[in-house]
C-alpha cells in the first residue's frame, strides 16, 4: 500500500476504491465527542486531496448530522466519491420498526439518507449489524430486490455479516499486550502498525479510518507508509487468532480424537 490513489477492487466487483476508507461517525457534535463542521472539513479535504475516494457513513450517525455535513462536503465532488451508508440502527427512540434489518427498515433509512446527504443515489448500501430477529432470507431478498433500485448501485451484507462477535475479550487482551507502548515505540506508531496489519490481509479491501481531529487523521493515514515484515504479520495473526469454539474445541480433545480415530494415526487436511 503506497497511497490513497493506489486503488483496489471492492470485493468481486469492478468498483475501484482507496485502500483506506474515511469513516464519518465523528462528523458532528450531536453526540458530544465529535468534530465540529470546520474540523470535519479539514479531515475530509485531507483525505480527498490525497486521492481518497471511499467515504463511509450511516443514517443514524450523530443523529443524522454526519450525513448532512458529508452531503455538503461532497456536493462539488459527488461523481468521484464512492459513497457508502448503512441501515440497522434505530432512528427514533421508542419506535421498534425504526431499527433492524427487516424490509421496512431498508426502505425508510434509504429515503432518509438520500434526503440527509442531498444526493440522488447511494453507491454502496449495506447492513450495519445483525439484529438477531430478522430471518436471513428476508435480509437477502431485500438486498437482492431493494427499494428504489435506480438509487442504489451496490448492496452487501456489510462488515458485521456474522452474528458471532469477531473478537473475544481474550483476543482483545492479547492484542493490547502485543501493542502496549514500549520505550522504543510510541502509541502513534502502534496505531499505524495495527492499521497496516489489517490492510495487508488479502480479504481486507479498505479498512475504515475514523478521526475526531485533523492530527488523528494524519496519524491514521500514515499507516500507508508502513511496511510490515512477514515476522510481524505472523505476530499479528497469532495474537488475533479466534479462540476455538464448539465443535472445534471439543473435537480436538485427546479423548475425542481417540474415539474418532481409534488410536490410529491419520493424516489431516489443514483448512
Amino acid at each position: 500500500m503506497t497511497s490513497l490513489d493506489t486503488y483496489r477492487l471492492l470485493g468481486r466487483s469492478g468498483l475501484r476504491v482507496s485502500p483506506i476508507s474515511l469513516g464519518t461517525m465523528t462528523f458532528g457534535e450531536d453526540w458530544v465527542w465529535g468534530a465540529d463542521e470546520n474540523e470535519a472539513r479539514r479531515i475530509f479535504d485531507l483525505y480527498v486531496d490525497r486521492g481518497g475516494n471511499f467515504v463511509d457513513t450511516s443514517v443514524n450517525y450523530t443523529d443524522g448530522a454526519s450525513e448532512r455535513i458529508l452531503g455538503r462536503f461532497i456536493k462539488e465532488r459527488r461523481e468521484r466519491i464512492v459513497l457508502a451508508t448503512k441501515f440497522t440502527m434505530a432512528r427514533h427512540p421508542g419506535d421498534p420498526n425504526s431499527g433492524g434489518n427487516h424490509r421496512l427498515n431498508m426502505v425508510r433509512p434509504l429515503e432518509q439518507s438520500l434526503r440527509q446527504l442531498d444526493t440522488d443515489h447511494i453507491d454502496l448500501f449495506y447492513l450495519h449489524g445483525w439484529d438477531l430477529t430478522t430471518q436471513p432470507d428476508e435480509v437477502m431478498r431485500g438486498l437482492d430486490d431493494p427499494p428504489n433500485p435506480p438509487r442504489l448501485v451496490y448492496r452487501q451484507l456489510g462488515r458485521a455479516s456474522s452474528p458471532r462477535p469477531v473478537t473475544s475479550p481474550s483476543i482483545r487482551s492479547r492484542l493490547q499486550r502485543l501493542f502496549a507502548p514500549s520505550r522504543r515505540t510510541s502509541e502513534r506508531h502502534h496505531r499505524r502498525w495495527r492499521s497496516h496489519g489489517y490492510s495487508q490481509k488479502p480479504a481486507v479491501i479498505s479498512p475504515v479510518m475514523g478521526a475526531r481531529t485533523f492530527a488523528q487523521a494524519e496519524d491514521n493515514l500514515a499507516a500507508i507508509d508502513v511496511a510490515l515484515s512477514p515476522k510481524y504479520l505472523d505476530r499479528l495473526d497469532r495474537a488475533s487468532a479466534p479462540d476455538p469454539i464448539f465443535p472445534s474445541r471439543f473435537v480436538r480433545r485427546p479423548m475425542v480424537q481417540q474415539l474418532i480415530f481409534g488410536g490410529a494415526s491419520v493424516a489431516r487436511y489443514e483448512r
